[in-house]
């Protein structure tokens, strides 16, 4: 039994004759004949019951049930030719940690709906280690965190490193660099972006910290830093992201301050092309900004 075979007999069962299906397939009607003729043989069955004085064929009863066979089978080949065309009609499941999902994600995701209009996106936020897990079980296709995550079955692939900038509540048009040693650090609205920030943490104010505000999400962030005077160092594409949307202010920071690592995490095995693309996509954005250095 071939794809061919499976093709003529659809079109026998549809048109009701032989002749019906050899123009519809532009095809000889001889050439139809033999193909039913050797799937009958094949099956060692008659799949069309051929009475004279009837005007067209009907399918047997063996043939009703192989009609529901080939029909999936048609479908099967469809959906295969659809893979070899680079045709992915498909379900793209994506994670970013909060920052990168509300800045560089959907401009992404919307250009790759623009370019690929058969995908579907599914987006999520996960922590590093969540997102290695959801990879490692083919449940996650991409994930773009601050950490490398290494394992046997996951490609690491990182993609750029960012500068820090002090965010505060706008107080006139200033953005004069500052340093984060005069600043009080109980005002301080201390938010882990990567295991840096401990050490940098550690480095300024001991091993207790002073933060005196301490968050593991930026929900509220901009709430925080205008109504209650705080202030907060943020991956400098954050920062303009808050500038932008909240209105506050961006300084530069003199001295030491942490610089952020985002990687692309991949199963090892998963080779789709939309996942190159939108590391792609990511490196060009990531290009434009000041203060991000790419990574080979």
């Amino acid at each position: 039994m071939t794809q061919k075979q499976i093709r003529i007999f659809l079109a026998v069962a549809a048109t009701g004759s032989f002749s019906g299906a050899a123009e519809a397939l532009s095809i000889s009607e001889p050439a139809v004949s033999r193909s039913i003729k050797s799937l009958e043989e094949e099956f060692n069955c008659e799949l069309f019951e051929r009475k004279k004085g009837r005007r067209l064929m009907m399918l047997s009863d063996k043939g009703n049930i192989f009609f529901e066979i080939a029909q999936k089978w048609q479908y099967l080949i469809d959906d295969a030719l659809e893979l070899s065309e680079k045709k992915y009609n498909t379900l793209l499941h994506l994670s970013a940690v909060p920052t990168i999902a509300q800045t560089f994600l959907p401009q992404i995701c919307h250009k790759i709906t623009v370019s690929n209009p058969g995908v579907h996106l599914s987006i999520a936020s996960y922590t590093s280690r969540q997102a290695a897990e959801l990879i490692s079980k083919n449940q996650l296709d991409l994930a773009f965190t601050p950490l490398s995550m290494p394992a046997q079955t996951i490609s690491s692939v990182p993609l750029f490193r960012e500068e820090s900038r002090l965010v505060c509540a706008r107080r006139g048009e200033s953005s004069a660099p500052l340093d984060l040693t005069l600043l009080n650090p109980e005002k301080q609205l201390f938010i882990v972006w990567d295991t840096d920030d401990f050490v940098w943490e550690h480095f300024n104010y001991g091993s207790a910290g002073g933060a005196g505000f301490e968050s593991r999400t930026n929900d509220g962030m901009g709430y925080y830093l205008r109504e209650m005077n705080m202030w907060s160092v943020v991956p400098v594409s954050y920062a303009a992201y808050l500038r932008d949307r909240e209105g506050l202010a961006v300084h530069s920071i003199l001295g030491d301050a942490p610089r952020r690592t985002i990687y692309a995490l991949r199963h090892a095995h998963n080779s789709n092309p939309l996942i190159d693309e939108c590391i792609g996509l990511m490196r060009e954005m990531a290009r434009c900004q000041e203060g991000i250095e790419l990574l080979d």
